[in-house]
């Protein structure tokens, strides 16, 4: 599996904080989904999007698929309405795309033949809200957590 886990094993620092173990266990779910594909697929966790001063944005996960030559940025949300991501969504070139797609650039990590997509795993009752994203712009693939293999709602001792 080809992936950077973020140090100490998580695929994202402060993830405890914000929804704690369930959160995190997802997120490994996540990563694992994403890198199913040996030797192809870099994640970096946390990837800190420059803007003109500084950090502009950093999603939860960007992914490089070398194989496809394809830039995903990947976003999670356990929330049962994930509203504030519905809004990064909708405005996902100006959120992400853009000035990753620049940066990237800049760095010599890519080239003008990428493209570009943003992945979001979210529970699967907030799918139908999460789906309505502008028609227009770069390409929104919407994944149900419980579509990975563990669902939300499972029976608690």
């Amino acid at each position: 599996m080809a992936h950077n886990s973020g140090g100490a094993g998580t695929p994202r620092a402060g993830a405890a904080r914000k929804g704690g173990a369930s959160v995190e266990l997802y997120e490994h779910i996540v990563l694992a989904y994403l890198t199913n594909t040996p030797a192809f697929v870099f994640v970096s966790p946390q990837y800190s999007i420059q803007g003109d001063k500084g950090e502009w944005s950093c999603p939860d996960l960007v992914a490089l698929n070398f194989r496809d030559r394809r830039v995903a940025v990947v976003e999670m949300s356990t929330a049962w309405n994930p509203k504030s991501l519905r809004e990064k969504v909708q405005n996902r070139d100006a959120q992400w795309i853009t000035r990753l797609r620049d940066q990237l650039r800049a760095l010599n990590v890519i080239d003008d033949a990428w493209t570009f997509e943003v992945q979001l795993f979210v529970r699967i009752a907030a799918v139908p809200a999460i789906s309505q994203h502008p028609p227009t712009g770069t390409a929104v693939k919407v994944t149900a957590l419980e579509d990975l293999g563990a669902p939300w709602d499972w029976a608690r001792g």
